[in-house]
């Protein structure tokens, strides 16, 4: 009876107790698919543990077996050549990501595409530099 017993609450001690988070990463101003963004989530309270993935052609990434708990809200860790997740102004405080168990989280990340110059390089006369830099 005791083996029998044992043997039913198995599943209930080693129940699965991680994590998913899924989502999308696109371009704050045209809202197109990044592809190839590093997508990392740090937890809150243990800032060592983190969860990284990398958006496919469609800017959609997947982080599974994520410990559960608070996790940084935004995408603040999400580097993309050409982008940043950083926005100026003044600062607003936002709700943590909460991943439990229970069901996959589902976020939407806007990255913020780097301006680009263009233009000539003039001399004090107002001539053209050749190849300045």
């Amino acid at each position: 009876m005791r083996f029998a017993l044992w043997f039913a609450l198995v599943p209930v001690l080693f129940a699965q107790t991680t994590g998913i988070v899924g989502g999308t990463v696109v371009d704050s101003i045209t809202k197109q698919p990044i592809p190839g963004v590093s997508v990392t989530l740090r937890n809150s309270s243990k800032p060592e543990l983190a969860y990284q993935a990398t958006s496919d052609g469609k800017g959609v990434f997947r982080i599974t077996g994520m410990q559960e708990g608070a996790y940084r809200s935004g995408c603040v860790e999400c580097e993309k050549e050409g982008y940043t997740p950083f926005q100026s102004g003044p600062k607003i405080a936002t709700p943590p990501l909460v991943v439990t168990h229970l069901e996959p989280l589902r976020v939407h990340f806007e990255l913020i595409p780097l301006g680009k110059l263009r233009g000539r390089v003039m001399d004090g006369e107002g001539r053209s530099v050749r190849d300045a830099t």
